[in-house]
């Protein structure tokens, strides 16, 4: 793993004249936030408010916490990602052992999920997903073990506790508790289901009502504006979810084939319900991941460096291999199986549909898909020629080849293709946030700035903020949420704050939501084809013509220091 992660580290840094940046704008949020609360007590990405713009406040919380102990420096969330992907990996191998496959088998099993995750990637996006994802392990985990058996004191605390914390980690982990909750209910368990709907009760709640005496809003500002969130009516947030699942599979990306190949596994073994390997806590923590899936597929948000979906591909791979074990160590010729002739057609019928939607609805397919659905169906077909006994070892045989195929297809595409995003995110990020952030450190340090992308600006200064885009400006947030964000409103709001610059996106403020004609564009920095960024082009505004001179001269002293590869574009100065 070391080895994975210090080639990761070596490719970045040559894409940003080794000064190491994130993928991401969005983990110095997570800690300018954290270092706000620190040394200020503010939960803001300024010292002179609270402010809304961290959707983990479990992984802002834990920043904090090592900033105000040990000191502030932009490493914390790198160090803190690779402790916990390596913590997670370390997890499966340990579980796959107490499972009884063999040493060499779990190093392999463990090693291939952790490249499918990318867990060895997930570290440089400076996010909190590695963490998710050792947190939702260690729920599923527990949640086979304590199905297994007449569940305990300890049980309820962990089923108030880890919820909780899956939570406050990332809100999408509350799809990871849906089915544990009606299993426990289907079998009587009333205080376990109780203790378990109260974990995220106690996690999101809780920081809620910190919200709320913060004098924040409830939910925090980034899953408000980017979420799914219900529409007007029942009727609009239904007809939204169906066509964001629509959306997801015209998007013909890389991440959806791979859940779907995982999934469609995990509904085979579920299928074979009479065979010993879909024993009742496996059965349950398959569906639970499937479910998972799907319900984050509805609600929330897919790819972006492979990390939002990257704890559903963790658990959908990890509860597969378990049946796959289970599948291996009860073939004998002579157990009893029985898999029915309907079982059979059920799941060929559901695949080829799955495909064929794929392939002339969406005119999207794979090879890697059209092999698994080929061994899939003809092992079928096969099957059903013969009797019960040989349909259920037939069916283990097919399942046995198809989960480490699907692997292979796997870990040939996500790896390396997170190998070759990574390092282009940070580039991007260096070329353009950061140098943002070093114009303003050097110019405005301390001045009122309006901008779409708070978080290295902020981070790196102390700088009064208009947050342009709303995750830490409440005031937008409502605009936008109320659909009354447009030219006029931006226009009040810039008067009211009086900033000395504004930086922005130009593509984001356009058609309706331009700026009022009174705005001053001065300069313009243009980057190579994007990864991460927002937009290519940043254009520095001024409110004006004063304000525009001053900004100009900044701009022109800066520029001998900006990489080779920004292109300046001025803009002519008002008549």
């Amino acid at each position: 793993m070391a080895a994975f992660f210090v080639a990761v580290w070596i490719i970045c840094l040559k894409h940003t004249d080794g000064y190491f940046t994130y993928t991401l704008d969005d983990p110095y949020i997570h800690l300018g936030i954290a270092k706000n609360m620190a040394f200020h007590g503010v939960w803001g990405v300024t010292e002179y408010g609270n402010t809304s713009a961290s959707s983990s406040p479990l992984w802002t919380g834990l920043l904090a916490l090592t900033i105000w102990v040990a000191g502030d420096s932009v490493y914390w969330p790198l160090a803190f990602g690779i402790l916990f992907s390596v913590a997670a990996t370390l997890l499966i191998y340990v579980r796959f052992v107490s499972r009884g496959m063999a040493v060499v088998l779990s190093v392999i099993a463990a090693t291939a999920i952790f490249l499918a995750g990318p867990l060895h990637v997930l570290p440089f996006t400076g996010m909190e997903h590695s963490l998710q994802i050792f947190l939702d392990l260690l729920f599923v985990f527990w949640l086979v073990d304590v199905l297994g058996r007449k569940s305990g004191s300890r049980d309820l605390i962990i089923a108030v506790l880890l919820p909780a914390l899956m939570c406050l980690s990332r809100y999408e982990s509350v799809f990871v508790i849906f089915v544990p909750v009606i299993v426990c209910l289907c079998r009587r368990e009333w205080r376990l289901a109780l203790f378990l709907i109260a974990g995220p009760i106690v996690g999101i709640g809780g920081f809620a009502l910190y919200s709320h005496a913060m004098g924040m809003p409830a939910i925090p500002n980034s899953i408000m504006i980017k979420g799914n969130m219900p529409k007007t009516t029942a009727a609009d947030f239904f007809a939204s979810i169906f066509g964001r699942i629509r959306a997801l599979l015209q998007a013909e990306t890389l991440t959806i084939s791979d859940l779907l190949i995982l999934a469609v596994i995990s509904g085979l073994v579920l299928r074979f319900t009479s065979l010993r390997a879909s024993t009742g806590p496996l059965r349950t923590a398959i569906w639970t991941a499937v479910s998972a899936c799907i319900l984050h597929a509805s609600l929330a948000s897919f790819g972006w460096f492979f990390r939002y979906e990257a704890y559903l591909v963790v658990l959908l791979a990890t509860v597969c291999i378990l049946a796959w074990r289970e599948m291996l160590a009860f073939r004998g010729p002579r157990e009893e199986a029985s898999v029915t002739t309907r079982a059979w057609i059920a799941v060929v019928v559901s695949i080829c549909a799955a495909q064929f939607a794929l392939a002339k609805v969406f005119s999207y397919r794979t090879p890697r898909e059209d092999l698994i659905i080929l061994a899939i169906v003809v092992g079928g077909l096969a099957a059903l020629r013969k009797g019960a006994l040989t349909r259920g070892r037939l069916a283990r045989t097919v399942l046995i080849w198809v989960v480490p195929i699907s692997f292979y297809f796997m870990i040939q595409d996500r790896p390396m293709l997170s190998m070759e995003d990574v390092p282009k995110g940070s580039r991007d990020i260096y070329i353009q946030q950061i140098q943002m952030s070093r114009f303003i450190a050097r110019f405005y340090p301390t001045g009122r700035l309006a901008c779409n992308d708070i978080g290295a600006v902020t981070y790196y200064s102390q700088v009064h903020l208009l947050d342009l885009y709303g995750l830490a400006t409440d005031e937008i947030r409502r605009q936008k949420l109320a659909r009354k964000f447009g030219t006029e409103s931006i226009g009040k709001q810039i008067d009211l704050f009086k900033p000395d610059v504004i930086i922005a996106y130009p593509s984001w403020f356009a058609g309706d939501h331009k700026f009022p004609d009174s705005i001053i564009s001065v300069a313009s920095w243009i980057i190579p084809p994007i990864t991460s960024a927002g937009s290519s082009t940043v254009t520095f505004y001024a409110t004006n013509r004063q304000n525009a001179d001053q900004v100009r001269r900044h701009l022109q002293q800066f520029q001998p220091s900006l990489p080779n590869s920004v292109r300046v574009e001025w803009y002519k100065a008002p008549g």
